[in-house]
């Protein structure tokens, strides 16, 4: 969820520094006590208490205390290697409350660089990453407080995980009471639909791995990967689901990537036995995901990766075109690509059969063409070739590089194949009462697109697509909105300062901004406050001025374990560099 709100002056509006200051006691209900901020600090409360121990256990969460001058408390800690069950911790409170965590992130554990939590309320569908980027010091060590949200958590408990394969630690839960008109102006931002204008691509794959262990092992964990849209300014996901010819689900036409061959490395292993896990469980992460995205009201589109490739040494050489070798691209010297060409009927008509195969089997809403992983589609392959004889009288492959007649040649049967694909859409739209739109990943310009064999120009005035995402020329822009088609530039840079400049150049001319791999982003605390609203100007503005960071505050640990972790080894030697006793160096 992103709920990245200050309140001030018991009125909503957009966080620049997500800093609350609204009363810490607020009047109850018809006379009751005042509502005041409560820390829980002792995880000695949770539940099941057979999940906790006092030491580190295989299979439990461990207590440590710990304190910060006159503070004290007893946070879960786990290390990578430790999965713990999920456990309970009892709020016991009714209303609304801002709720935030502290986490604690020993870096030197030499345990990965991040500190990993999955929470949720006892009432929701799924859990949602809270985590710590980055290093908590060598010169000292804290507790980094981040956002989980604004919830009621009347008759709620919090329910507490953490992810396969990284370590986690939860140091304290900060729930801060929210006054009514803060609750009516939060519900009724939920509310509204008119700033979704974020179109999120998701690999469709790395979520299955990710953090370096199975991650995903049920329908729960496939919808956390969607959840965080549900109060963001994200209108639609675009799934990918194919690599070549394989798919990440189990399609009809395509290949299941973890059933073609014997992963050969460690992070295949983790990839493909979460895949082969979910598939034996039956579950279809392809339709799990695009069904939560609708029960939270988001588009969900099929996104095709249109490279196809072949397969080279170490690997297997099977698949698509090891069984078609006569649909390769074929260079200018003659030497066969390990690539199929979609200048042969053959070919398109494979793709074509594939998105086939998706809208007849899973709800989504569309189908997005993504044309900027693994382009070039076309070389000098007798197709090829003969249009261009047959248009020029010539030989295509004694043209120069970039000779603008070969590039629109090309271009024609990449043409088709969009035409083909809009055509295959239509018919399913009939056979299904339903729509199906087609959307075009794109390059920046026109001119890297012709070059890739993309004539976007002719695909925009003849109706072929209904959106166009990734492309940033202005011109692009208003020949699209002449024709009904939408504009989504790309969102590069993968920074706040990126997102900022994006918004700043295309918020008054663009239906929005398309985000590569935005499931990465939503885990970056700064980033995604600033990414979850770019659909609010007044946000926008506010962040332009001063960025969000990626905590809200820390707090500095004075022991951890009863062991002392604030003085300083070598402080009265006079050196500059001032570094824990506990930190080895290496």
């Amino acid at each position: 969820m992103c709920d990245c709100y200050c309140f001030r002056g018991r009125a909503l509006i957009a966080a620049t520094a997500l800093v609350c200051t609204a009363s810490a006691e607020l009047a109850g209900a018809r006379g009751a006590e005042p509502r005041r901020e409560i820390v829980v600090r002792d995880f000695r409360i949770c539940q099941p208490q057979s999940a906790l121990a006092a030491t580190r256990r295989a299979g439990k969460w461990q207590v440590i205390p710990y304190s910060s001058g006159a503070i004290h408390g007893q946070m879960l800690a786990a290390t990578s290697l430790v999965d713990p069950p999920t456990v309970t911790l009892p709020l016991r409170q009714q209303g609304w409350y801002r709720i935030t965590v502290g986490i604690w992130n020993p870096i030197w554990g030499y345990d990965g660089r991040e500190s990993v939590l999955k929470l949720k309320m006892s009432n929701e569908p799924c859990f949602r990453v809270v985590k710590s980027t980055g290093p908590t010091g060598y010169k000292g060590t804290i507790l980094q407080e981040y956002e989980f949200g604004a919830r009621d958590v009347t008759g709620q408990d919090l329910r507490i995980a953490k992810r396969s394969g990284q370590k986690g630690y939860l140091a304290y839960v900060r729930l801060t009471p929210l006054a009514e008109d803060q609750v009516t102006a939060l519900l009724a931002r939920r509310a509204t639909s008119q700033s979704r204008v974020l179109v999120a691509s998701h690999d469709g794959g790395g979520y299955l791995n990710r953090g370096g262990a199975i991650a995903i092992t049920s329908r729960e964990d496939i919808w956390a990967e969607i959840e965080p849209y549900r109060y963001s300014d994200v209108k639609r996901v675009s799934w990918a689901v194919n690599y070549s010819h394989t798919t990440n689900w189990p399609s009809r036409v395509g290949t299941l990537f973890s059933r073609e061959f014997i992963p050969g490395r460690r992070d295949e292993a983790s990839l493909f036995g979460a895949l082969n896990g979910l598939i034996d469980q039956g579950i279809n992460p392809l339709h799990e995901a695009c069904q939560h995205a609708h029960r939270i009201g988001i588009e969900f589109d099929a996104q095709f990766r249109m490279a196809m490739l072949g397969r080279t040494p170490p690997d297997p050489q099977l698949g698509f075109v090891a069984e078609h070798p006569s649909l390769r691209m074929v260079a200018r010297d003659g030497t066969a690509i390990e690539k199929a060409s979609y200048a042969f009927a053959e070919a398109r008509a494979f793709l074509v059969s594939m998105v086939r195969d998706t809208v007849s089997q899973v709800a989504v809403d569309g189908v997005t063409l993504n044309f900027i992983r693994g382009g070039d589609y076309f070389a000098f392959e007798s197709p090829v070739r003969e249009a261009f004889a047959k248009q020029y009288h010539g030989d295509a492959r004694q043209t120069e590089p970039n000779d603008e007649r070969l590039l629109r040649v090309r271009a024609a049967f990449m043409t088709q194949l969009v035409r083909e694909v809009r055509a295959e859409l239509e018919r399913s739209s009939q056979q299904q009462d339903r729509q199906f739109k087609l959307h075009a990943l794109v390059y920046p310009t026109r001119e890297n697109n012709l070059r890739h064999g993309l004539d976007i120009t002719t695909w925009i005035e003849q109706g072929l697509i209904d959106s166009i995402l990734g492309a940033s020329e202005p011109e692009v822009g208003t020949l699209a909105h002449a024709h009904r088609v939408e504009w989504f530039p790309g969102v590069g840079g993968r920074s706040i300062a990126g997102y900022l400049r994006a918004w700043t150049r295309w918020h008054d001319s663009a239906d929005g901004y398309f985000v590569w791999d935005m499931d990465n982003e939503v885990e970056k605390s700064a980033d995604w406050q600033v990414l979850g609203q770019m659909g609010h100007d007044e946000a926008m503005r506010g962040f332009a001025k001063r960025q969000p960071g990626e905590h809200l505050s820390t707090t500095r640990l004075t022991t951890v374990g009863g062991v002392e972790v604030i003085k300083i080894a070598n402080e009265e030697a006079g050196y500059p560099q001032k570094f824990l006793f506990l930190f080895s160096g290496g």
